[in-house]
């Protein structure tokens, strides 16, 4: 999947992990930037969604990020990943596990460290 926006597709990752839970604008700014509320990031998170709908819809997918009132969460039914295949035993563990989302060590050690026994 090609993104326009670079932060788009931390943005994805982050809502696959969360496994279909439901993630506020405010978790997502502090997600990349550390920061509480500001308007102006926020208005970037609804871009930053908007990117990752059309980057589904480029492949005709559609209804794979919900959203209502600033709450975000992927539709897990629409999606086919490792890690969803995992969780519903339907892949063994392997080493390459515990190279799980690497790129975002700042919050994807907590599931590798849940899940396969290698977080941080």
């Amino acid at each position: 999947m090609k993104f326009e926006r670079r932060d788009s597709k931390e943005v994805f990752a982050y809502l696959i992990d969360r496994r279909g839970a439901v993630v506020s604008a405010d978790e997502l700014v502090f997600l990349l930037w550390g920061e509480t509320e500001k308007e102006s990031k926020k208005s970037y998170i609804r871009n930053l969604i908007s990117d990752i709908r059309n980057a589904f819809a480029s492949c005709g997918e559609t209804d794979i990020v919900l959203n209502s009132r600033g709450f975000y969460r992927v539709d897990t039914s629409r999606i086919r990943c490792d890690y969803y295949d995992y969780l519903e035993g339907n892949a063994p563990v392997s080493a390459k596990m515990c190279e799980y989302m690497e790129q975002y060590m700042n919050w994807s050690w907590h599931t590798k460290e849940k899940l396969f026994g290698c977080g941080q």
